[in-house]
């Protein structure tokens, strides 16, 4: 401006010393200047305009792209549903770049996933672009962005002040001004482009590297352009290995085939692969370490032609957990067929054995596919084998009965734990023959919190021990608890219902055989006494004397029925008293043994040291005697009878055992659930027919069972198990 002004009094000094010619010379030159500065300015302004279109418009495209990127690795985290990734990535992003005044991204139903909004003058001019980020037909998320144009202000101010400066300096040189119009024009933009490529470049650096799965850039070749600082965690290499290798060296060689063909088929086609559509393959460590990875790829268009953008992501935890949520799936479903399978009418053996099936189902138990359950008929018993699968014979043979101090099954009941451990086979003294080494699962199977029983499962050597197998086997060792308890319970109650049954039977049995020995006892009495004395009256080797002597037989045998009737119904108490069973039985043997003698039946004991019990003495010895007596019946041709006595186990409660067993001819099979009837006698038997029935009511009526061991052919034996009193109880404990 002041130039102008010097120019102008230069221009009116030089008109008024000229005269009017002179005038219109400068006047003309004056005009040509103006009209030259006119044109400049005019330029000036089309530049200007211009200018502003061309920033304004790569301003859009640089915020569209930025957008389109934001929304690309939004897209990701979404399909992974990872959504507090891609809202701390947004959020992350609008903070560290300045020019962003506000970015939000709401879901199509209203979920806000990320907003950022900076302040700023009412007055600052902003640029505001929406993308919506779709996975097919779907949207995922609306991106909106404010982009601040503060910076494009003053850009065009110092444009405008250059140009003007320019337009004043080189109005005279109006081609220099051209050409710098010129170079302004065309220079200028590219190297805006340069500029912007270069940041946009950072920025996708920037995110890639920032990223939580591996990223990589791949050429067609199938060369590695740029790897991220996960990348280079992942496998293990350093970014100068990575950069020009081929991909193919993550890849184990047996899958490479399978990968380039992946590759062919996806670069005739390019398209966005999810990740959870994507590859499943398997990537290899600089150390050599397999481990399984989800890729997904997407097309990305370069200068150089269409790279892949790879994303490449460690799942072995995430098919660890796959792996133990299906195993906690087997052991449940296993454990619910169980005891779906416990609700149903079968017996405990078919039970047992359903359980084993199921057991070896499952892949680390069904590799040597064999398994057991032993029970203990008593606390201090050995283990019986009820149940099994895949036992050779030998070995089920051997393990028929275990006592419990012997190998891991009978450790495991006798310390009341989980026992784990080698087998090795026929190479060592040890309770598996015919088998190989091989390893073992021994749980106790627990009733009213005492072991009741074991469940065995075979494992290959050397298979570690693994405790979510043992919570699971624990799982089944407590249903087979249930199962065993529930049948032993029904066992009890049909035992109570058919001694309810039979009492009720017997006591109006009793009622009637109580009153008609009553009203018979005198007759047969006065028979008796009639017959006696007549016998002694007739002379010997007469008829009337044996007609005598058959009476007299006759009576004897009314007589020791009525006064057997007597004894089953009798319901006076009992009057107990302590006494030591191994002398009631010597002093029946005693009684019955010149009987035996004559009968050429051989007696052995084997008496074991017993604490005195509460016993009615008159009762357990005629029980005693009934027992001697059958044993008498049962060996008319002689043979041997063996007595034997040791403390037991009923109910969970101590007690005395006497077994008395025979080898006569045995009970027939269909006879062995009647024996116990009142009056019932097997074929070839004398007596009465209640002497079982008396003996097992004097044992019931102290608490105690009879049990019977038939071996038709063989031989019988009779069982009596006792409790002792509380006082002798507590004694025996100790």
């Amino acid at each position: 401006m002041a130039a102008g002004r010097h120019r102008e009094r230069s221009t009116g000094r030089e008109r008024r010393r000229a005269g009017r010619p002179r005038f219109r010379y400068k006047g003309s030159m004056a005009a040509c200047l103006a009209l030259l500065l006119a044109f400049l300015a005019a330029v000036d302004a089309a530049l200007l305009v211009h200018r502003h279109r061309l920033l304004i418009a790569e301003a859009r495209r640089d915020a569209a792209r930025e957008v389109a990127l934001m929304g690309t690795a939004t897209r990701e985290a979404l399909l992974r549903s990872d959504t507090e990734n891609a809202a701390r990535l947004l959020e992350r992003w609008a903070l560290e770049h300045d020019d962003i005044a506000a970015l939000s991204a709401v879901a199509p139903d209203g979920f806000v996933l990320a907003r950022v909004q900076k302040p700023l003058p009412p007055d600052r001019p902003t640029l505001r672009l929406d993308h919506e980020v779709r996975d097919g037909d779907r949207t995922l998320v609306r991106l909106e962005m404010q982009r601040d144009l503060a910076g494009l202000r003053a850009e065009l101010s110092r444009f405008a002040l250059h140009l003007g400066l320019r337009s004043l300096l080189v109005a005279a040189l109006f081609a220099g001004m051209l050409w710098l119009v010129l170079r302004v024009t065309a220079m200028g933009p590219l190297e805006a482009e340069i500029t912007r490529r270069q940041q946009a470049e950072r920025r996708f650096r920037d995110l890639i590297d920032r990223a939580p799965d591996a990223m990589a850039l791949v050429d067609r070749r199938g060369r590695l352009a740029y790897v991220n600082a996960r990348m280079e965690m992942l496998f293990g290499y350093t970014r100068e290995e990575l950069l020009g290798a081929d991909v193919e060296r993550l890849i184990p060689e047996r899958y490479r085939n399978g990968h380039r063909r992946r590759v062919r088929a996806f670069l005739e086609a390019p398209a966005h692969v999810p990740m959870e559509a994507g590859i499943k393959t398997v990537g290899l460590t600089k150390d050599g370490r397999e481990f399984p990875v989800d890729i997904s790829l997407n097309p990305v268009e370069t200068e150089e032609g269409t790279r892949v953008l790879i994303d490449v992501r460690d799942v072995t935890e995430r098919r660890a957990a796959e792996a133990a949520l299906e195993r906690a799936y087997r052991y449940q479903r296993v454990v619910s067929d169980i005891l779906a399978h416990s609700l149903r009418p079968a017996s405990l053996a078919s039970q047992l054995d359903y359980a084993l099936e199921r057991i070896l189902t499952l892949p680390a138990m069904a590799e040597e596919g064999r398994a057991a359950v032993f029970l203990a008929e008593s606390p201090t018993g050995p283990l019986v084998l009820k149940a099994q699968r895949g036992l050779p014979a030998e070995a089920a043979a051997r393990c028929a009965e275990i006592p419990l101090d012997r190998c891991l099954c009978g450790r495991a009941a006798a310390e009341d734990r989980v026992v784990f451990g080698e087998c090795p086979g026929d190479q060592a003294v040890g309770p598996c023959p015919g088998l190989a080494p091989h390893g073992h699962y021994c749980l106790p199977i627990r009733c009213g919190g005492t072991a009741v029983g074991v469940l065995t499962v075979t494992l290959p050597a050397g298979h570690c021990r693994d405790p979510r197998e043992e919570a699971f086997l624990r799982s089944v060792a407590d249903a087979l608890a249930g199962i065993v308890e529930h049948h032993r319970v029904e066992r009890e109650k049909a035992e109570l219902r058919d001694r309810l049954a039979r009492s009720e039977k017997l006591s109006a049995l009793g009622r009637l055989a109580f009153n008609v020995a009553h009203e018979i006892r005198n007759p047969v009495t006065a028979l008796g006494g009639l017959a006696r004395r007549l016998h002694r009256a007739f002379p010997d080797a007469t008829r009337e004397k044996d007609y005598t002597r058959v009476i007299l037989e006759e009576a004897s045998r009314l007589e020791a029925l009525i006064e057997a009737l007597a004894v089953y119904t009798r319901t006076t108490p009992l009057e107990k008293a302590p006494l030591d069973l191994n002398a009631l039985a010597r002093e029946s043997l005693e009684e019955f043994g010149p009987a035996l003698s004559d009968q050429g039946i051989e007696v052995t004991t084997d008496f074991g040291r017993l604490p005195p019990a509460e016993l009615d003495g008159p009762q357990i010895r005629n029980a005693l005697d009934h027992l001697v007596r059958n044993a008498l019946e049962a060996m008319p041709g002689g043979g041997r009878l063996t007595v034997a006595t040791r403390p037991c186990d009923i109910g969970g409660q101590p007690g005395v055992e006497i077994r008395m067993a025979d080898t006569g001819a045995g009970i027939p099979p269909d006879h062995l659930e009647r024996i116990f009837e009142p009056f019932f006698s097997g074929a070839g038997r004398q007596g009465t027919g209640l002497g079982l029935s008396i003996c097992r009511k004097i044992v019931e009526d102290h608490g105690g069972r009879v049990e019977v061991e038939n071996a038709p052919g063989e031989g019988t034996a009779f069982v009596l198990r006792l409790p002792l009193a509380a006082a002798a109880a507590g004694e025996a404990a100790r």
